[in-house]
């Protein structure tokens, strides 16, 4: 399932490094909100090796623990400084679809057929 999580978080900054750059500058910047420890470490670890292969994408690192990105995100996600990509229990998602915090893939299908065969037989 963690799989699952990692592939469609950095499905996300592909996409978002695709179709979110801005015309001028030509870079993108992403917040990313995960928990301290070794998924903080993790993170950091797969954000450095994500820059190797796209330079121009910024992400920066905001330890923030998953319990408590719900929680952030309804107070930061309107002000405009919250994260682009976080992670939350999933018994947060109602709540965080209720308050348009997240918002539905509109074609799943689609959506998943860009991922690798393994993970489109586990989703």
């Amino acid at each position: 399932m963690k799989k699952i999580i990692w592939t469609a978080l950095f499905a996300g900054m592909a996409l978002a490094s695709v179709f979110g750059a801005p015309k001028k500058s030509g870079r993108v910047e992403l917040k990313v909100w995960e928990s301290a420890g070794t998924e903080g470490a993790f993170i950091q670890a797969a954000i450095k090796e994500f820059r190797t292969v796209n330079p121009r994408v910024k992400i920066t690192y905001e330890p923030v623990e998953s319990t408590d990105a719900r929680n952030k995100i309804e107070l930061d996600g309107p002000a405009g400084v919250g994260a682009d990509i976080f992670v939350a229990p999933h018994d947060h998602i109602g709540a965080l679809v209720a308050g348009q915090h997240i918002l539905p893939v509109e074609d799943a299908e689609e959506y998943i057929s860009q991922f690798y065969e393994i993970a489109q037989i586990a989703a």
